[in-house]
């Protein structure tokens, strides 16, 4: 089991008292912006998503190898 982090979480501040900040996705080099603790959740989730997806792919590619 891959060990790395799937994130970084980086709060800037609130607003409405709502969290505001981004995620960076550290295997996907991609960051985006959340403006509220459900955005949070939700792009977090979607991201594990990603990762899994990628991590199948790969497995898949290297068992035809």
């Amino acid at each position: 089991m891959d060990k790395r982090p799937l994130c970084e979480i980086t709060l800037n501040g609130t607003e409405n008292m709502e969290w505001q900040g981004s995620v960076y996705f550290c295997t996907m080099g991609k960051q985006r912006r959340f403006n509220s603790l459900l955005e949070l959740v939700r792009i977090v989730e979607e991201g594990k998503k990603h990762q899994t997806e990628a991590v199948n792919d790969v497995s898949a590619d290297t068992q035809a190898i």
